[in-house]
């Protein structure tokens, strides 16, 4: 996008995000393409690569501490993104008869094909949202072997840990989203905020956020903003209530056009991560393909952690609730959050 001026930038951002579907007389943006199912040795090899140390340079973390998020390239070995992405398919196909959710079944064209007209739309009334359905799993780590072997990946243990400058992060939870063609932007959100999402009592809580094949702006790619949260937000006079709303997520979008704030957009390649505090700002952009994007993101806290003691626990939602129980079962305010479900990831080689 170009930079033509704060206001001018922002239209042009908007035009983007909260369209659903792309003109289809300019014809339809296939798909990234997706990596086949590597060789099980090709797998074993990535993920003794993630046995070993990432180099984290100076710049980045400080970067980190800073924005609040950071954009990490080449962290994880093509073979485990692909096999991680199949296995994930694996898990939600027999909820839905031994079918991928997120595919129609219908026989796409072949990559760079270009339709027009009556001919792009028909194809994808049958490929977008609603034909097809957007999905999200969460603990698979605990279910599958390959999933978990990245998810509690030394090298991820590594480099949060370096961006916290602690010793060691525990997992809190990991969880995979598709976004179908059609499917719509992810609104304006900080993971926790003022309504107090997260379960623990400390801001050294991140978000690894792993594309399962490459990411661009048109498929569904991440944005941050930087020098902005949701109590900052929150302080504006006539902030909606409702964290989730579109009210909020319209209101958010112009408090930072109105401040000069001019979000990071950028795609990922195969293997990029990018690492996001809970308070930090962000939305991801909706799928203008005709693929589904999956990715796998995955909450992670500093060792020693405790659960949060600052929401009176009889008026948060329930919803989070059963979050908090589901994701760190039977501790209670105050109390440190190390559970089986809370592992400690293993040092690097």
């Amino acid at each position: 996008m170009k930079d033509t001026g704060n206001s001018s930038w922002w239209t042009e951002f908007n035009s983007e995000v909260l369209s659903v579907r792309p003109n289809v007389e300019d014809g339809l943006e296939t798909a990234p393409e997706n990596c086949p199912y590597p060789a099980l040795e090709d797998i074993q090899r990535g993920q003794e690569e993630l046995l070993g140390r990432y180099s984290l340079s100076e710049d980045q973390i400080q970067s980190f501490r800073q924005k609040r998020y950071v954009r990490l390239p080449d962290v994880i070995p093509q073979s485990v993104v692909s096999a991680v992405r199949y296995e994930i398919i694996k898990l939600v196909q027999p909820a839905f008869k031994g079918k991928n959710p997120s595919e129609s079944g219908v026989v796409k064209p072949p990559a760079g094909t270009i339709l027009k007209g009556a001919e792009a739309a028909q194809l994808w009334e049958q490929i977008a949202e609603p034909a097809c359905k957007s999905w999200n799993l969460q603990m698979m780590w605990a279910v599958n072997k390959v999933i978990r072997q990245l998810v509690l990946a030394p090298r991820i243990g590594q480099i949060v840990s370096e961006l916290f400058g602690c010793d060691k992060v525990r997992l809190y939870h990991d969880n995979t989203l598709s976004k179908v063609p059609g499917c719509p932007h992810t609104r304006w959100h900080c993971d926790d905020g003022p309504k107090g999402y997260m379960a623990m009592g400390s801001q050294n809580v991140v978000t690894v956020w792993i594309p399962l094949q490459r990411t661009t702006v048109r498929t569904g790619t991440l944005v941050f903003a930087e020098g902005i949260n949701a109590w900052d937000v929150a302080a504006q006079e006539g902030c909606p209530g409702n964290e989730q709303s579109e009210e909020y997520d319209r209101f958010v979008a112009k408090h930072m056009e109105e401040q000069g704030i001019q979000p990071d957009v950028a795609g990922y390649e195969i293997g990029d991560i990018s690492i996001h505090a809970t308070d930090c700002f962000h939305m991801a952009t909706p799928n203008h393909t005709t693929g589904v994007r999956m990715i796998l993101a995955s909450t992670y806290f500093q060792d020693g952690v405790a659960m949060r003691e600052d929401k009176n626990l009889q008026a948060i939602d329930k919803a989070v609730l059963r979050d908090w129980s589901r994701f760190a079962p039977n501790v209670q305010p105050g109390q440190e959050i190390a559970t089986k479900f809370n592992p400690v990831l293993p040092p690097v080689a």
